[in-house]
């Protein structure tokens, strides 16, 4: 009897002691354990001093309706979880520039979110010192959020949710700036991604295929003074060899110091998860690793504003590309993209209460309504064009998404055509889908002018006995069965003196081996 007793009070102290570690909130419990920050195996000390900002779950439950919550934008149409989709490791993978209120296009790729306590600044130019600072650019940001802190402040004041968890988490009714900043950095604080394939090769877990480990070496050889193990960047700001995109003119880091060498210098990411955060580079370019591959490896040009390390270039041939990518696929984190701790709290899988709730759920639109709204996504896909090259892929992708989308509808359970499925085949028939298949297959879809102009310059280099001077490139409009490349040059004439010429190559696809040959206009 007297050990049931003390058996009985344990339990109750251990139910006690249990609640008081758990926050329960109505999406799922956050539980002490969950918010124990570990430096992972291999890494350094962070950055961000924890100690001044600790991690409780309440202050990481309030950190997170924060981060999935519109109301922190002008209209409460967008938040942060807009462009920074969680199974994308954060970043936003389907656009190459950040979205924001009434439609508009920010004027860089969102970057993914992940191990932010080792970043000493933040943004692409590094305009942001402090993980507490981040969230207010783009709070404040014209193009994305449009809102002012004190606007957020009184919002969130005025609602009787948050200001009951903000008690919980300050003891104090009270929400200023320096609350409000440091909750949201306890959620991004525990954005920690260090369970990859990779780190369980490097702790003996797992293995590599030969193609993998043939990555690896190649990757340690070529790349990784920029993006350092195990972190896969550092955090150095630097010119890759991208010309400056006409239509955003952004400077890069010269924008922050006004340092003239800091011109088109950008922050090195970490290439941790980047299988799932495409597009590339700060705005969005490329679309592929390959591409960002090819874009390397034709980047041979002297002179101060190149970073030194790619000045030489970088020498891969096909199969090395592709043990890089293979090996870069390793670093895939599956266990941060599929946490449940930073899903949206405010889907109804995570709300034990919504039964509870009224429903809010949009009327499902009937067939005619879909036909609608289809049709003008169809007509509403554009081919776009990115530094004079045409992104015939992106296109067909576009126009492919919506078909499938289509595709996903439930069919009749006789032998008739639905109107969905009339405007699906219709779609995948019409001359806008026939056309774009046919320039894919034509054109194909070069990383950068430079895949183009290359082979003109080897033609070149062929039929001229004396060494030329690449002066200009250009790219014209398209043949039917070609692109169009201008090559300007200087030459030795017979008298010994330069001359400058011009001449105008056809360059055509090969859809089998993926390459590109150019033959000079008569």
């Amino acid at each position: 009897m007297k050990n049931s007793k003390i058996i009985l009070i344990c339990l109750l102290l251990f139910t006690v002691i249990l609640n008081g570690f758990i926050n329960d909130d109505s999406y799922f419990s956050i539980t002490q354990k969950d918010v124990e920050f570990k430096i992972p195996k291999g890494f350094p000390k962070p950055f961000y001093a924890l100690e001044k900002n600790k991690i409780t779950p309440a202050g990481f439950v309030l950190g997170r309706k924060l981060f999935y919550d519109p109301i922190l934008s002008k209209d409460h149409t967008i938040s942060c979880a807009s462009c920074h989709q969680h199974f994308a490791a954060f970043a936003h993978i389907d656009h190459q520039l950040s979205h924001g209120i009434h439609g508009l296009i920010g004027k860089r790729n969102v970057p993914a979110l992940q191990n932010l306590i080792w970043n000493n600044a933040f943004m692409w130019d590094g305009g942001i010192n402090h993980l507490d600072l981040q969230p207010v650019s783009p709070i404040t940001n014209s193009l994305e959020m449009d809102e002012t802190l004190g606007n957020v402040l009184k919002k969130l004041q005025q609602n009787k949710e948050y200001v009951l968890m903000f008690k919980q988490v300050y003891n104090d009714t009270v929400i200023n700036t320096d609350k409000f900043l440091k909750s949201i950095s306890q959620f991004l604080a525990l954005m920690i991604s260090a369970d990859s394939r990779y780190d369980k090769y490097k702790q003996g877990k797992d293995t590599f295929s030969k193609s993998e480990k043939r990555g690896l070496k190649l990757f340690r050889a070529n790349c990784a003074t920029c993006h350092k193990e195990p972190l896969f960047t550092d955090y150095s700001y630097r010119n890759n060899g991208l010309t400056i995109n006409p239509s955003l003119k952004d400077s890069g880091r010269l924008m922050i110091t006004g340092i003239k060498a800091d011109y088109l210098k950008f922050k090195v990411p970490s290439l941790r998860n980047i299988e799932v955060t495409y597009p590339y580079m700060h705005d969005g370019r490329f679309f592929s690793l390959k591409q960002v591959l090819n874009h390397y490896t034709k980047t041979n040009r002297e002179g101060e504003i190149l970073d030194p390390v790619l000045q030489k270039g970088i020498e891969l041939n096909e199969e090395e590309k592709t043990d890089i990518i293979a090996f870069l696929k390793t670093l895939t984190d599956k266990s941060f993209l599929h946490d449940r701790r930073f899903d949206n709290p405010f889907l109804a899988a995570y709300n034990n209460t919504a039964s509870k709730k009224p429903n809010t759920q949009p009327i499902p639109l009937n067939e005619d309504q879909l036909i609608i709204k289809y049709k003008s996504a169809w007509d509403s896909v554009q081919l776009k064009t990115i530094n004079g090259i045409p992104q015939y892929n992106t296109y067909i992708d576009n126009l492919d998404g919506i078909t499938e989308q289509i595709s996903k509808y439930p069919k009749k359970p006789d032998a008739k055509l639905s109107k969905l499925e009339e405007l699906r085949l219709q779609l995948m028939n019409s001359k806008k889908h026939k056309e774009a298949i046919a320039n894919y297959f034509t054109y194909g879809q070069p990383a950068s002018l430079a895949e183009l102009t290359e082979p003109c310059k080897q033609a070149l280099s062929l039929t001229n006995k004396t060494d030329i001077e690449i002066i200009h490139t250009e790219i014209k409009k398209p043949s039917k069965t070609a692109w169009v490349v201008l090559i300007t040059y200087k030459i030795k004439n017979a008298a010994g003196s330069d001359a400058l010429k011009t001449n105008s190559f056809e360059v055509t696809y090969n859809p089998v081996t993926k390459s590109y040959t150019a033959m000079q206009e008569k």
